[in-house]
């Protein structure tokens, strides 16, 4: 804040420049790296079995289905909407484990600094926006959560 009569207050704090230029030497850094974080990306893959072990599903890095096994046992019993709902339970999975671990990925590469900075000097973090809670959900549960509440 200025005064009427244009003076900073003398009790301000600076921020300590010396960490600011570490943590954007760091950013940098990352950014150099990132086609090569995102390559890392692309090659993720997440495998699951179902709770009895009838069935196994592999995710790409996009959490798209790329591989699904059935084991021969579970056409002694038929229940179609157990199957399914086995399926749909194993394929969530495995789409939380890869996005899990993209987000690790991510997470590893770019420093966390940036946080820990915006808090020492007070610098507001925008509220967060409540739809933005649906971009770490898996489809399956923005649908469910669509269809228990009327829309669509």
């Amino acid at each position: 804040m200025v005064s009427p009569e244009g003076q900073l207050p003398r009790n301000i704090e600076l921020p300590d420049l010396s960490a600011l230029d570490s943590v954007m030497d760091d950013l940098n850094r990352s950014m150099e790296r990132l086609p090569e974080i995102q390559a890392e990306m692309m090659s993720l893959t997440a495998e699951e079995w179902s709770d009895d072990e009838l069935i196994r599903v592999v995710v790409g890095p996009r959490g798209q289905l790329v591989e699904l096994e059935l084991d021969p046992r579970v056409y002694r019993e038929p229940d179609a909407a157990k199957l399914s709902e086995s399926i749909m339970d194993t394929v969530t999975a495995a789409v939380r484990a890869v996005m899990a671990r993209s987000q690790e990925l991510v997470n590893g590469h770019f420093p966390d600094d940036i946080g820990k900075l915006s808090a020492q000097y007070g610098i507001e973090q925008p509220e967060p926006n409540p739809m933005a809670a649906d971009l770490f959900k898996v489809d399956a549960e923005i649908l469910a959560d669509r269809k228990e509440h009327g829309r669509g």
